[in-house]
């Protein structure tokens, strides 16, 4: 993921949001949240797959 993917897909969202507004249509996902998603994606891509499995081992509680 570079930042000039990252642009052109944020662009892509909002040009497919503001269609979407104007044929009246309701979608589930708000463009601005997409956004912080692929955001968030590209934040975690930076890192190796190792250590997040190594965060997500000691942060995330699985089970009780």
């Amino acid at each position: 993921m570079t930042d000039e993917n990252i642009e052109e897909t944020i662009k892509q969202i909002m040009d497919e949001a503001k269609k979407d507004k104007e044929n009246g249509v309701i979608t589930v996902m708000t463009p601005e949240f997409k956004i912080e998603i692929l955001r968030c994606a590209a934040e975690l891509s930076k890192h190796s797959i190792w250590e997040l499995l190594a965060y997500v081992k000691k942060h995330v509680v699985i089970s009780d």
